[in-house]
């Protein structure tokens, strides 16, 4: 069994699916929020562009 003595011990109290759940909360937030920082990111860098496109149009 891969859980092995600490797994199965857990399992039996039932605190694995805790700590499971634990961390899947976790890892699903720190999957937010790096998709978030992305969409920042590449929406800074859509302005940014749409901005110097407009500077550049301006000056000719």
């Amino acid at each position: 069994m891969l859980l092995g003595t600490f797994g199965y011990e857990h399992l039996k109290r039932g605190k694995l699916v805790g700590i499971i759940g634990s961390l899947d909360i976790y890892l699903m937030r720190k999957l937010v929020r790096m998709a978030h920082n992305e969409t920042k990111q590449h929406y800074g860098c859509e302005r940014l562009h749409a901005h110097l496109a407009e500077q550049a149009h301006h000056i000719s």
